[in-house]
């Protein structure tokens, strides 16, 4: 559990997150000399997860295919699965402009299917041969 919910000794090695390097000038929004050194970083700057992942946990809201469903039930869930249609689109994982506590894989937010914005992001994947 984060014991400060804007900073997390812990996270600082995993992402950027508003309080580890995502913040300009004291503010969360974008200034025109946004770089890879007050906002979204390079990726691989910070360490890999346990599964060997880069980026999980802060830097950009990750824009996930599920539905956003605003109950997903009491009992333990792994890897939940979104309502089968909506008007909002599931992110995870925080951005560098949010707090630590929204870093993690866990904390969910709405946004519109067109949305737009300079905190969100998505994962590629491959399958290897």
């Amino acid at each position: 559990n984060l014991t400060n919910t804007t900073s997390d000794a812990r996270l600082d090695l995993l992402g950027r997150y508003q309080y580890n390097g995502g913040k300009i000038n004291g503010t969360t929004d974008p200034a025109p000399d946004c770089t890879t050194a007050n906002a979204t970083a390079a990726v691989g700057t910070y360490a890999p997860n346990a599964w060997g992942l880069y980026d999980m946990h802060g830097n950009v809201w990750e824009w996930c295919l599920d539905w956003y469903a605003g109950n997903l039930g009491t009992g333990a869930v792994s890897d939940p699965e979104g309502a089968d249609s909506g008007s909002g689109r599931v992110g995870r994982g925080g951005s560098w402009s949010y707090a630590a506590s929204s870093c993690r894989s866990a904390y969910r937010i709405v946004r519109g299917p067109s949305t737009r914005n300079y905190d969100i992001g998505f994962r590629l994947v491959r399958t290897l041969p």
